[in-house]
């Protein structure tokens, strides 16, 4: 069986500070010592002018050209639209008639990949990342908007038409384009209720397959243990640079906590630099600095260091307004720590409220700083739902599985099209 892969960019190298996005290459890791599948990567990027292939190993890369010269990105910007989607399209449909798979897999919405399945006859199932559609809906925490965004743009990314509120518009266009992508598709896969309730509303005559994703290999060999009692505790977060992560929901909970807890309390935020414009923002608007409230920004953080700083964590917190099935949760899981997240998008699938952990109301502080010490105050509480956590993540990202679960859908999908044609 021949596989292409659609996916938004290649992050394979293990010594890459980002956080995230590692279990595209998990997969990938497992998936080449198949003897029965043959498979193919392919991304966009700036640095070709021309379709480049690269054999590395025991898989193909296709590496696409972006055609993104700075003429191109003055015009996207002034515009807020992709104008050169019709020339890349050329350049897909080449290289699948060269490389001739049997099926189509793309990876995300967010990228225009999908939209080649309205063009080929060529089985393609997208795998649902985040869902662009319900995700502009919630971008902005409550309190904020796109014009407070635009108050904070410099002059001259004001007059580039770059910064966060041109993300915003930008994104708002990406999700007419999601929802085209969503009425060409006939095969989907996803993990979690809420992502499979809205392929049913927005593609009512698609096949759905449920499918787990695999996670970074360091997190399967480590184990969380409690922590001596001390004062001192250590709260963990792992977002990324956005609006709807919940940065202002990390300053408010830790200026709860030290107003009104005898704890000393300190709180690492990977993913996201202490010079990031979204913490000058929050912290204006809330008017608290992180290091008032001992909040630690540490930016994009390398795996081994990450997994350290988790299992010498007391509790991970997840504040995110929205999210589908987040990694680093899936991660503190299968480490089996302590727990607090929203209860937000998909979350409710992947962690049971008081077995797994605590789920609390989106954005309210206080709440999450009261569930925070109810953790902390209660240590054989914690513990008990770290483990349960843990038994239930280990079986749900079995490497093994989640392989042979991968290569049903293609195959399932293959006698599907063959039947029909």
């Amino acid at each position: 069986m021949k596989i292409l892969w659609f996916i938004t960019n290649l992050n394979y190298n293990q010594n890459d500070p980002y956080v995230g996005c590692g279990w595209i290459s998990s997969l990938l890791d497992k998936i080449i010592l198949r003897d029965d599948v043959e498979i193919a990567l392919a991304f966009f990027s700036d640095n070709v002018n021309t379709l480049t292939v690269h054999e590395e190993g025991k898989y193909t890369q296709f590496v696409i050209p972006n055609y993104i010269n700075g003429f191109e990105k003055v015009r996207r910007n002034i515009t807020f639209t992709d104008h050169l989607y019709e020339k890349r399209e050329n350049i897909l449909l080449e290289l699948l008639d060269q490389y001739k798979p049997d099926i189509i897999h793309v990876f995300g919405t967010e990228c225009p990949f999908g939209l080649i399945a309205a063009k080929t006859k060529i089985p393609v199932v997208v795998h649902i990342q985040g869902i662009l559609s319900p995700y502009v809906r919630k971008w902005f925490p409550t309190g904020y908007n796109n014009f407070q965004m635009l108050r904070h743009t410099s002059f001259f990314k004001a007059i580039k038409l770059s910064g966060y509120w041109a993300d915003f518009i930008r994104q708002k266009k990406l999700a007419k384009r999601e929802v085209d992508i969503f009425k060409v598709t006939r095969y989907f896969s996803g993990r979690t209720d809420w992502d499979r309730r809205i392929v049913g509303l927005m593609s009512q005559n698609s096949q759905y397959y449920h499918c787990e994703e695999m996670l970074r290999p360091s997190f399967y060999n480590q184990q969380w243990r409690i922590h001596e009692k001390s004062n001192k505790i250590r709260l963990i977060s792992i977002i990324n640079p956005n609006m709807y992560k919940g940065i202002e929901t990390i300053l408010e909970t830790a200026k709860h906590l030290k107003t009104f807890s005898n704890y000393q309390i300190t709180w690492t935020v990977a993913g996201v630099t202490k010079d990031s414009p979204l913490v000058k923002i929050f912290s204006g608007k809330t008017k608290i600095s992180a290091n008032e409230v001992n909040v630690e920004f540490t930016g994009p953080t390398q795996e081994a260091t990450l997994v350290k700083r988790m299992l010498e964590s007391d509790i991970f917190i997840h504040p995110s307004h929205i999210d589908n099935s987040p990694n680093s949760l899936c991660e503190a899981m299968v480490l089996g720590m302590p727990i607090i997240s929203s209860n937000v998008g998909g979350i409710q699938s992947l962690l049971t409220d008081k077995v797994e952990g605590l789920l609390v109301q989106d954005g309210e502080t206080y709440g999450l700083a009261g569930a925070i010490l109810e953790l902390i105050n209660n240590p054989s509480r914690s513990v008990a739902y770290g483990q349960a956590a843990r038994q239930r993540a280990v079986v749900r990202h079995n490497p093994n599985e989640i392989v042979n679960k991968q290569l049903f859908i293609y195959q399932d999908i293959l006698k599907i099209y063959d039947t029909k044609n």
